[in-house]
């Protein structure tokens, strides 16, 4: 996959969150979902640019963006990202809007960060 496909792919998600939190506001956890899964397309566009190829496991995925310097600004906000949408779609429901807007957070963290780097 292009860069620009994985970006694409990461409005794409962005875009269903957006609709679910308009039109389905009781599919938190799904929102959730579609910004870490935004995100991630985010990191791997990055990767595929810079640093390919792209992982295709969670688990190295983490480990890159543990050790990439460029990253070191987003780490955390991401692989909070990964957690908390790990936990929601096995372990336990969405409590309320507030972990959707900081899962927003977190997403423009990442995105305006990889900004930086024509992501």
């Amino acid at each position: 996959m292009s860069s620009s496909w994985h970006i694409k792919k990461s409005n794409h998600n962005i875009d269903a969150c957006n609709y679910m939190n308009v039109k389905t506001p009781q599919y938190m956890d799904w929102e959730v979902v579609s910004i870490f899964y935004s995100s991630l397309h985010l990191i791997n566009a990055y990767f595929e640019k810079f640093n390919p190829p792209v992982p295709s496991k969670h688990n190295f995925r983490n480990e890159r963006v543990r050790r990439d310097p460029n990253l070191t600004k987003i780490r955390a906000p991401y692989l909070s990202l990964y957690t908390v949408s790990r936990s929601v779609r096995y372990d336990r429901d969405v409590s309320n809007d507030s972990e959707v807007k900081a899962a927003m957070r977190d997403y423009n963290l990442i995105k305006n960060h990889l900004k930086n780097y024509g992501i």
